[in-house]
Protein backbone atom coordinates (compact mmCIF):
# COMPACT_ATOMS: atom_id res chain seq x y z
CA UNK A 1 0.00 0.00 0.00
CA UNK A 2 1.11 3.42 -0.69
CA UNK A 3 2.02 6.12 1.81
CA UNK A 4 -0.07 9.77 1.92
CA UNK A 5 3.02 11.25 0.80
CA UNK A 6 3.00 8.93 -2.18
CA UNK A 7 -0.21 9.66 -3.34
CA UNK A 8 -0.09 13.26 -3.02
CA UNK A 9 3.22 13.00 -5.56
CA UNK A 10 1.06 11.59 -7.91
CA UNK A 11 -2.16 13.06 -7.92
CA UNK A 12 -0.72 15.82 -10.18
CA UNK A 13 0.34 13.25 -13.03
CA UNK A 14 -3.44 11.94 -12.71
CA UNK A 15 -4.59 15.53 -13.09
CA UNK A 16 -2.50 16.18 -15.73
CA UNK A 17 -3.35 12.25 -17.39
CA UNK A 18 -7.03 14.00 -17.22
CA UNK A 19 -6.42 17.21 -19.13
CA UNK A 20 -4.75 15.67 -22.15
CA UNK A 21 -7.65 13.75 -22.51
CA UNK A 22 -9.95 16.35 -22.73
CA UNK A 23 -7.42 18.38 -24.81
CA UNK A 24 -7.85 15.00 -27.44
CA UNK A 25 -12.07 14.68 -27.24
CA UNK A 26 -13.16 15.20 -31.28
CA UNK A 27 -14.24 18.32 -32.51
CA UNK A 28 -18.05 19.01 -32.13
CA UNK A 29 -20.03 18.12 -35.41
CA UNK A 30 -23.68 18.54 -36.24
CA UNK A 31 -26.60 20.74 -37.38
CA UNK A 32 -28.33 23.36 -35.95
CA UNK A 33 -30.72 25.67 -37.30
CA UNK A 34 -33.33 28.56 -36.96
CA UNK A 35 -34.68 31.29 -38.94
CA UNK A 36 -32.09 32.43 -41.70
CA UNK A 37 -28.97 31.01 -40.19
CA UNK A 38 -27.48 27.20 -40.33
CA UNK A 39 -25.10 25.63 -38.58
CA UNK A 40 -22.81 22.87 -39.90
CA UNK A 41 -19.84 21.33 -38.28
CA UNK A 42 -17.59 18.43 -38.51
CA UNK A 43 -13.76 17.51 -37.81
CA UNK A 44 -12.80 19.93 -41.08
CA UNK A 45 -14.50 22.36 -39.46
CA UNK A 46 -17.33 25.08 -39.63
CA UNK A 47 -19.81 26.50 -41.55
CA UNK A 48 -22.25 28.94 -40.26
CA UNK A 49 -24.73 30.77 -43.29
CA UNK A 50 -26.64 33.82 -41.90
CA UNK A 51 -28.38 35.62 -44.35
CA UNK A 52 -26.08 36.19 -47.27
CA UNK A 53 -23.25 35.86 -45.26
CA UNK A 54 -21.20 32.33 -44.89
CA UNK A 55 -18.78 31.82 -41.96
CA UNK A 56 -16.07 29.51 -41.97
CA UNK A 57 -13.93 28.51 -39.07
CA UNK A 58 -11.70 25.77 -37.51
CA UNK A 59 -13.00 22.94 -35.40
CA UNK A 60 -14.58 23.76 -32.13
CA UNK A 61 -13.44 22.06 -28.77
CA UNK A 62 -15.71 23.25 -26.04
CA UNK A 63 -14.48 23.96 -22.50
CA UNK A 64 -16.49 22.21 -19.76
CA UNK A 65 -19.41 24.94 -20.02
CA UNK A 66 -19.93 24.59 -23.40
CA UNK A 67 -17.94 27.57 -24.29
CA UNK A 68 -15.43 28.40 -27.49
CA UNK A 69 -14.01 31.42 -29.10
CA UNK A 70 -12.79 31.44 -32.25
CA UNK A 71 -11.38 33.37 -35.23
CA UNK A 72 -13.68 32.99 -38.64
CA UNK A 73 -13.54 34.04 -42.37
CA UNK A 74 -16.70 35.70 -43.39
CA UNK A 75 -17.61 35.96 -47.18
CA UNK A 76 -20.65 37.81 -48.75
CA UNK A 77 -23.04 35.60 -50.39
CA UNK A 78 -24.07 36.66 -54.36
CA UNK A 79 -24.37 34.97 -57.69
CA UNK A 80 -22.02 37.13 -60.25
CA UNK A 81 -22.79 36.51 -64.12
CA UNK A 82 -19.44 35.67 -65.83
CA UNK A 83 -19.15 38.87 -67.51
CA UNK A 84 -19.46 41.02 -64.99
CA UNK A 85 -15.61 42.36 -64.31
CA UNK A 86 -15.90 42.70 -60.55
CA UNK A 87 -13.49 41.40 -58.33
CA UNK A 88 -14.67 39.08 -55.58
CA UNK A 89 -14.81 40.27 -52.64
CA UNK A 90 -12.04 39.28 -50.18
CA UNK A 91 -13.16 36.81 -46.98
CA UNK A 92 -12.93 39.06 -44.03
CA UNK A 93 -11.47 38.18 -40.39
CA UNK A 94 -14.03 37.86 -37.73
CA UNK A 95 -14.91 36.34 -34.35
CA UNK A 96 -17.24 33.75 -33.57
CA UNK A 97 -18.09 32.94 -29.86
CA UNK A 98 -20.75 31.84 -28.36
CA UNK A 99 -21.87 28.49 -25.78
CA UNK A 100 -23.68 24.78 -27.03
CA UNK A 101 -25.22 23.04 -24.66
CA UNK A 102 -28.21 21.26 -24.03
CA UNK A 103 -29.05 21.17 -28.12
CA UNK A 104 -29.01 24.82 -28.39
CA UNK A 105 -25.85 27.04 -30.05
CA UNK A 106 -26.14 30.27 -28.92
CA UNK A 107 -23.43 32.51 -31.06
CA UNK A 108 -22.03 35.95 -31.25
CA UNK A 109 -21.09 36.85 -34.75
CA UNK A 110 -18.04 39.83 -34.71
CA UNK A 111 -16.91 41.33 -38.13
CA UNK A 112 -15.15 44.47 -38.06
CA UNK A 113 -17.23 47.55 -38.84
CA UNK A 114 -20.41 45.70 -38.28
CA UNK A 115 -22.33 45.75 -34.86
CA UNK A 116 -22.41 42.17 -33.49
CA UNK A 117 -25.08 39.35 -34.57
CA UNK A 118 -26.57 37.32 -31.93
CA UNK A 119 -28.06 34.49 -33.17
CA UNK A 120 -29.65 31.00 -31.25
CA UNK A 121 -29.46 28.08 -33.26
CA UNK A 122 -31.35 24.33 -32.26
CA UNK A 123 -29.33 21.06 -32.59
CA UNK A 124 -31.48 18.92 -35.69
CA UNK A 125 -33.23 22.01 -36.83
CA UNK A 126 -32.62 22.89 -40.72
CA UNK A 127 -32.61 27.13 -41.01
CA UNK A 128 -33.62 28.61 -44.40
CA UNK A 129 -30.91 30.79 -45.57
CA UNK A 130 -31.58 33.26 -48.02
CA UNK A 131 -30.90 33.24 -51.15
CA UNK A 132 -28.21 35.65 -51.89
CA UNK A 133 -28.19 37.50 -55.73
Amino acid sequence: SRGPSERLRTAPLCLAGAASIAATEPPLAGMWGAGDALLAMDAQGGRLQIACQLVRFAPLRLDAQGRFSTAAQVETLSLRLPEEDEAEEAARPAKLAGRIADGTAELVLTVDGQAPRNVRLVLGQRGKPARCL
